[in-house]
């Protein structure tokens, strides 16, 4: 039975308070396990713990329980006992004129872009639609647990504006590019060069740094990007030190054999954006499947970071990402859903994915160099930190250090039986981490809180405790 108005109003007011120390099982990762010999080394966890949130959103501390309610005796105290808390989960790519097509079937990546992608997105050109899909699209996120994402934004400066609004209105920490094209894609898509510009220029004018928000320079991909275009997107990232760009790389092997056609002269996919001044610590790369190790060791040596997504990977039929080529090298590396090549909104399928990808090249293509066996904290890792870190956001998001913002979400096992049971017959954290990353789905979450403020709330008697607190409540 659904709860009243009433109730959820209350639900929000308690959980909105600040300061307030959220009890429940605290976990969170203090840095990478990939460089460790032993993954628990990095794991931050306590079973009786608690969050403690200032009056400003942000991080006052992780511990005990009792020790943090005798530190912070003013805060109050939400009970959230038997639950999960974890870290808001970092998408690393995602796109938001594909928010409503998830599941178109059986192509892949070039026909799939001409066939279904490419007229969906055209769609954006329709205010309506577009703040529509807005809408539904961080409404998606946010109830998946996934509290900050770097976005490929529509071709429409408009529609673009759209996602930056509904993100700050549901105080969603959003990295947002208008996604910029001048050939080898449909007329309706494509912006002149020095339009692209003005129309930059406009968006990173009223949301660059506003809030939560942040411009991202997006040339879609190198085939539909004619160096006037190239020369634009240099060009913002000179006149903004901190805007960051965002591409795709060596997703699928038609679009290589594609990128040598259109660019001879260059030596590989990486170095067409090289050459233009596009690779560098600011650089984020979405894919690279199948880029070759002197591309890899480039990525590294320009300290630019990598988005892995399994999912879409896996649907298109693009190829299984060596991910060892990467970690081992140090590179930074996200996990990302890449709707609407990736079938979900969800992290913990993009974890459970990318579990399933390293097997497969493990043990069915005997990859022993470059496969990682990814355990409970590493997949935790990629899903907060290690994307936050890809996104140059380390030192505001990603793990529970104090002085970060507190985004973080509220697991409640009890909410679905066979869970429960499961997690039950486990006996150590970095079991449970992995059960949950196999396992978990928006079901679980119970609330989902931005800067300490609860904004996806579920409220209601809490599963994961007994009928005789739930009484008391």
């Amino acid at each position: 039975m659904q709860e009243s108005d009433s109730n959820v109003k209350g639900a929000r007011s308690e959980a909105s308070g600040l300061p307030a120390l959220i009890r429940g099982t605290v976990c969170h990762v203090k840095g990478s396990p990939f460089a460790l010999a032993d993954d628990s080394d990095v794991l931050e966890w306590f079973e009786d713990g608690a969050l403690a949130i200032d009056g400003s959103g942000r991080i006052a501390g992780t511990g005990h329980f009792e020790d943090l309610r005798a530190k912070h005796s003013g805060y109050a105290v939400i009970d959230r006992q038997g639950c999960l808390i974890l870290p808001g989960m970092v998408d690393g790519h995602i796109h938001y004129p594909q928010a409503l097509m998830i599941g178109a079937f059986g192509e892949q990546l070039l026909t799939w872009l001409d066939k279904y992608t490419f007229p969906e997105e055209a769609k954006y050109e329709d205010e309506a639609y577009a703040k529509e899909a807005a809408r539904i699209f961080f409404g998606e996120l946010i109830a998946h647990g996934t509290t900050t994402a770097l976005i490929f934004g529509a071709h429409f400066e408009k529609a673009t504006a759209l996602a930056f609004e509904e993100a700050n209105r549901r105080r969603f920490r959003a990295l947002i590019g208008m996604s910029l094209a001048d050939r080898n894609i449909r007329p309706s898509l494509r912006l002149d060069p020095e339009s692209a510009y003005q129309a930059c220029g406009r968006l990173i004018a009223d949301w660059h740094n506003k809030d939560k928000l942040r411009f991202v320079v997006t040339p879609r991909y190198a085939p539909t990007c004619s160096e006037e275009m190239f020369s634009v997107c240099r060009r913002l990232m000179l006149e903004h030190p901190d805007i960051i760009v965002q591409t795709h790389i060596s997703e699928n092997l038609d679009e290589i054999a594609w990128i040598k056609e259109l660019y001879p002269a260059e030596s590989s996919y990486l170095d067409v954006y090289d050459r233009r001044g596009l690779v560098g610590p600011r650089t984020v790369l979405a894919h690279s499947v199948h880029s070759s190790d002197e591309e890899i060791c480039r990525i590294q040596e320009a300290e630019a970071s990598v988005v892995h997504c399994p999912s879409s990977n896996c649907f298109m039929g693009s190829g299984l990402m060596p991910l060892g080529k990467y970690v081992d090298r140090g590179i930074k590396v996200a996990l990302g859903t890449d709707i609407a090549g990736g079938t979900g909104y969800s992290l913990f399928q993009e974890m459970n994915q990318a579990y399933k990808v390293q097997m497969l090249r493990l043990f069915a293509f005997g990859d022993k160099n470059h496969a990682v066996k990814l355990s409970g904290e590493k997949l935790l890792y990629l899903a907060t930190l290690g994307g936050a870190t890809a996104l140059g956001l380390e030192g505001e998001i990603g793990n529970f250090k104090p002085s970060k913002y507190a985004d973080f979400l509220v697991i409640d096992p009890g909410l679905d039986d066979y869970f429960s049971a499961r997690l039950k017959n486990t006996s150590t954290m970095s079991e449970k981490l992995f059960v949950l990353a196999t396992m978990g789905s928006k079901e679980l979450i119970r609330e989902v809180y931005l800067d300490g403020v609860l904004e996806h709330p579920s409220p209601g008697p809490y599963k994961c405790r007994s009928q005789a607190d739930n009484a008391d409540d």
